[in-house]
C-alpha cells in the first residue's frame, strides 16, 4: 500500500509524564502494521488518535477525560481509540466521556478486531520499548522537561568548580531522562492490598520479569553505551516472589555486572525493604544505586494500618538513614498522601513531619478510587484535604530549598561505602 493510501496516526500518551506509560506508548509506536497506518506528527494529519490514559489518581484520571474530550471535540472526524489503566480502573468514566474503541492495558492485542485495517503486528507487541520516542518525550511534565535543561547548566557549574553539589546532583540526574535514558520494567502488578488503590484492579498480581532476561538486556544496553539505567515495575520491593526469589537477588545481579553506570529504582514499597533488609542494605548502600523511590503514603502508623499497608514507619526512617550513612550521595524519594479516610490532624502532622527524611518528595491528595475498599470509609472533607494538601506542599517546597543550600554549602564526601562484587 502506497503511504497516500495509507491511515494517518497520531499517538499521545495522557499520563503526565509517568515514565512507564510513556514506553509503553513507544512500544504501541514500534508494533505498529506499517504496511496500513503511517506515523505522522501533528495530530491535524492524522485519521487515527491513540491515546493512552492513565488513572493512578483523581488528578491523572481528570487529565486523561479531559484529553480524551477535548480531542472529541476538535477532531470530531478523527477516530479514537481509548488505551491505558484507566478503562481497568474506572471504565464507567471513559464510557461517560468517549464512546469510541476501548482497548485496557495489556490487551493491544485486541486492537486489530476494532478495526477494518489490522494496526499492529502482533509479534511486534513483544518488542518492547527501552528507550523513549522523541514523540512521547513532548508529553512529560513540565518539570521533567526543566531538569533536562537544568542538569547541564549544573553539570557546567561543577566543572567550573571541580565539586560536584549533592545531593543536588542525584536528585537531577536521577529525575531527569531523555531519549538516552534507558528504562527496563522488570515486574507487573504487585502483591500488595492498599486500601486506596486501584492499580493492582489494572496491573493485576506480581508477574516478575525472569532474571536472566533483566540482565541479557540490561548488559546489552551498557555494551551499547548506555551509562544510566532506570528499573520500572509497580513495587520493585516485591519482585521475584512469584519466583521464589526476593529484591535482593535482582539487585545483586544487577551491580554484578561489571560496567561504570548509575542505578535509578522506582518504585521500593517500604513493606519489603524492611523485611528484607538485611539482605538489601549492602546492595542499596552501593554508590551506583543514586536513587530510590519509598513510597511511605503516610509517617503515621495508625493510617498506614488502616491503609492495610504492612510497615512500622519508624522501621522505614531508621533503614533509610543506615542508607544515607553508607552512602551520603543516595537520593531517598518518596510520594505522601493527604486527606485519607478519618485521617485526624495529629495523623497528617506525623505526615508533614516525615517530610525531612527525604531528598525529594511527591504530594497526593487522597481521591476516591472506584471499587476500593477506602472509599466506604468515612471521608475527610474536600475543605480539609485541599488545606492540608497545600501545608504539604509547602513544606515540601521549604524541604527543597533547604536541600538545594545543602547542596552548595556542604563539602565534597569521600567517605561512602566501597562495594566490591568481585
Amino acid at each position: 500500500m502506497s503511504d497516500l493510501n495509507k491511515k494517518k496516526l497520531f499517538a499521545y500518551s495522557a499520563a503526565n509524564g509517568c515514565l512507564t506509560n510513556l514506553l509503553e506508548t513507544t512500544s504501541f509506536r514500534n508494533s505498529l502494521d506499517t504496511n496500513n497506518y503511517q506515523q505522522v506528527e501533528n495530530i491535524e494529519d492524522s485519521d487515527v488518535i491513540f491515546i493512552n490514559t492513565c488513572g493512578y489518581n483523581n488528578q491523572a484520571e481528570k487529565n486523561s477525560l479531559n484529553v480524551i474530550e477535548d480531542f472529541q471535540k476538535k477532531y470530531p472526524e478523527k477516530k479514537l481509540i481509548v488505551s491505558g489503566c484507566l478503562p481497568r480502573i474506572n471504565k464507567q468514566a471513559v464510557q461517560k466521556a468517549f464512546a469510541g474503541p476501548i482497548v485496557s492495558t495489556g490487551e493491544l492485542h485486541k486492537m486489530n478486531d476494532l478495526l477494518n485495517e489490522p494496526i499492529i503486528r502482533q509479534k511486534g507487541l513483544e518488542e518492547e520499548a527501552y528507550y523513549l520516542d522523541e514523540k512521547d518525550l513532548q508529553t512529560r511534565l513540565s518539570s521533567n522537561r526543566l531538569l533536562e535543561h537544568a542538569f547541564p547548566m549544573l553539570l557546567s557549574f561543577e566543572k567550573f568548580t571541580g565539586k560536584e553539589f549533592h545531593p543536588l546532583h542525584n536528585i537531577f540526574d536521577s529525575a531527569s531522562f531523555d531519549k538516552n535514558t534507558f528504562a527496563i520494567s522488570v515486574s507487573r502488578g504487585c502483591l500488595g492490598k492498599c486500601n486506596y488503590c486501584a492499580i493492582k484492579k489494572a496491573k493485576g498480581s506480581l508477574i516478575s520479569r525472569p532474571l536472566p532476561e533483566i540482565i541479557t538486556r540490561i548488559q546489552r544496553a551498557l555494551d551499547e553505551g548506555a551509562n544510566k539505567i532506570h528499573i520500572l515495575g509497580d513495587d520493585i520491593g516485591c519482585w521475584g516472589q512469584d519466583l521464589n526469589l526476593n529484591s535482593s537477588h535482582l539487585l545483586s545481579a544487577i551491580l554484578r555486572l561489571n560496567y561504570n553506570f548509575k542505578l535509578v529504582i522506582n518504585y521500593f514499597d517500604p513493606t519489603w525493604m524492611n523485611k528484607y533488609f538485611k539482605d538489601l542494605e549492602e546492595h542499596l548502600s552501593n554508590p551506583k544505586i543514586i536513587c530510590v523511590n519509598i513510597p511511605i503514603q503516610s509517617a503515621n502508623n495508625n493510617i498506614i494500618k488502616k491503609m492495610d499497608r504492612d510497615y512500622k514507619i519508624e522501621d522505614v526512617f531508621e533503614n533509610i538513614n543506615k542508607l544515607k550513612k553508607n552512602n551520603p550521595l543516595f537520593v531517598a524519594k518518596t510520594h505522601i498522601m493527604v486527606g485519607y479516610p478519618t485521617e485526624t490532624n495529629s495523623e497528617f502532622l506525623d505526615s508533614l513531619k516525615a517530610v525531612s527524611h527525604f531528598d525529594l518528595i511527591f504530594a497526593n491528595k487522597y481521591g476516591i478510587r472506584p471499587g476500593t475498599p477506602a472509599e466506604k470509609m468515612p471521608q475527610v472533607h474536600e475543605a480539609i484535604k485541599e488545606y492540608r494538601f497545600k501545608r504539604l506542599q509547602m513544606k515540601i517546597l521549604n524541604q527543597h530549598a533547604k536541600t538545594l543550600f545543602k547542596s552548595f554549602i556542604t563539602p565534597p564526601n569521600t567517605t561512602r561505602l566501597q562495594i566490591s562484587y568481585e
